[in-house]
């Protein structure tokens, strides 16, 4: 359309709106969504001072009718109108009072599906107010703003299965109830208009805040792995320089105040990035830091809660019969166990004896759980992802119904740390439902694994001593030094896909 025809379509719907104001009532509802409609067309004219006018008038009408969604629209657009003509103090003020409104209406909604639902539907109104914090350098409220637009069901869900002795928000509303963490923490926030804020907390101190350019910027690098990854033979010969790409933009701004280790909390498609294997030119990420990842602060914290003492292992391997190298992985698991003596009882599923009903015997008694088999995961229905057992598939559904005291459930399985991911940063996937399910760390696996070297990581895994995250750091260190000659620049491709879920 060009400008002439656009000016004129413009001209025309406000005479329409002008039209229909004069024949409603000036106190009633629909006379608000007409002076919003009017102030819409006023603010695409350019016309910034009338378009204000009409907003607040419609913010009046909305306040008097207590029409609360009308108000939160007239709110948002306000704070639209103060955010691009750069008057961001004013674009706070509105944005805030929308995001009250949007917080209270949310608060009496019981159902957690509606409750994401309606949530997800002011998603952009977070992600602006997000924006507008750091535009005000304010990135106390960024941080503030940002946990309370992601994960949000998840970390309720969390809440109400803590120890009734442990009091935690389900909302955490400032970086500084992060104290009691020594890792550093990067925290990502995909904001308005796909810009990247990214934070770097350090004992609940944000010591440094950046935008970090668009996402679009790293995108085609994201989608380069996704696509890629499935068999090393699809990898380009460059593949490594989407790593270095990646590695430039989000963990090289803040390197030279990370600590030892690590914790990486991403943000929509930056949760599919295997952090273990960015590059720098000379080092992978994990040969510099020990490497865990968290879908929110909030969940960070709530999942620090649980701790289960080592008294029973459950190891199920190779239940279709069909991958030797899984049987080999599980038969050396319970061989090592038995030998380290960490844990007062082992019991050890393999091909016909991993079924549904023993699994279930077992499970909800173990605190280290080490599935070695088939898994899978359906990106169009999520929740019928699951592992393989001998009888037949155990879904995310099924692991709703069981409860997992565990420290640690290792997947050693294809795709197992994928998920769908939602407009509410929600991530539908096996991590997600077995963390639901009592377990405080997963490792998991963002693309199929080879059976020789997920046999040797966990060989070398749990010979380590240390915490989890540092276990596989040295795992994967040793992958790459005994290896990575013979592998060549693919090398990442066979210990990259193993990550550390959890707090």
């Amino acid at each position: 359309m060009n400008q002439h025809n656009s000016r004129r379509f413009l001209s025309e719907a406000l005479e329409l709106c002008e039209r229909a104001l004069k024949n409603l009532q000036p106190t009633s509802q629909n006379y608000g969504r007409a002076l919003l409609c009017k102030a819409d067309i006023l603010f695409m004219k350019g016309d910034i001072s009338k378009a204000r006018d009409t907003y607040t008038k419609a913010v009046e009408i909305f306040k008097r009718t207590k029409n609360w969604f009308g108000l939160i629209g007239a709110k948002y657009e306000l704070g639209d109108l103060y955010y691009q003509t750069g008057e961001h103090n004013q674009a706070f003020i509105h944005y805030k009072e929308a995001i009250d409104l949007v917080e209270k209406i949310r608060s009496n909604i019981l159902s957690l599906e509606e409750r994401r639902e309606f949530h997800e539907m002011y998603i952009k109104l977070y992600q602006k107010m997000v924006s507008t914090c750091v535009k005000l350098e304010n990135y106390q409220k960024a941080f503030e703003y940002a946990e309370r637009a992601r994960s949000r069901v998840f970390a309720e869900m969390l809440s109400e299965k803590i120890p009734e002795n442990k009091t935690i928000s389900n909302t955490i509303l400032s970086p500084n109830v992060l104290k009691d963490f020594s890792e550093s923490i990067l925290y990502y926030f995909v904001a308005y208009d796909d810009e990247i804020v990214g934070l770097l907390i350090n004992q609940g101190q944000i010591k440094i805040a950046k935008s970090l350019g668009n996402l679009h910027d790293i995108q085609s690098d994201i989608r380069t792995i996704l696509e890629n990854s499935k068999d090393i033979e699809e990898l380009p010969e460059n593949y490594i320089n989407s790593l270095h790409d990646i590695y430039q933009k989000l963990i090289q701004p803040f390197e030279s105040h990370l600590m030892k280790d690590i914790i990486v909390i991403p943000h929509r498609e930056l949760h599919y990035i295997p952090f273990a294997a960015l590059w720098d030119g000379k080092l992978y990420l994990v040969e510099k830091h020990s490497i865990k990842l968290a879908p929110s602060a909030t969940s960070l914290k709530l999942l620090k809660t649980r701790e289960y003492p080592n008294k029973k292992a459950l190891i199920i391997g190779n239940p279709t019969k069909d991958l030797e190298g899984a049987e080999h992985e599980a038969k050396l698991v319970k061989k090592i166990l038995k030998e380290e003596n960490t844990y007062e009882q082992i019991v050890l599923l393999l091909g016909e004896n991993a079924t549904t009903e023993n699994i279930k015997r077992e499970i909800n008694t173990a605190n280290l759980v080490h599935y070695s088999g088939h898994a899978f995961f359906d990106r169009t229905q999520p929740e019928k992802s699951g592992l393989r057992l001998h009888d037949r598939v155990f879904t995310i559904k099924d692991f709703a119904d069981l409860h997992i005291p565990a420290n640690l459930v290792v997947l050693s399985a294809c795709e197992t740390g994928l998920a769908k991911i939602s407009p509410g940063d929600e991530l539908e996937g096996l991590v997600r439902a077995i963390q639901l399910a009592g377990a405080r760390y997963i490792i998991a696996t963002l693309w199929p694994v080879n059976d020789y070297i997920a046999r040797r990581i966990f060989e070398i895994f749990y010979l380590e001593k240390g915490s989890i995250a540092e276990k596989l750091k040295r795992s994967q260190e040793k992958i790459i030094k005994l290896y990575g000659n013979n592998m060549g620049e693919k090398s990442f491709w066979y210990w990259a896909p193993f990550q550390v879920y959890g707090g």
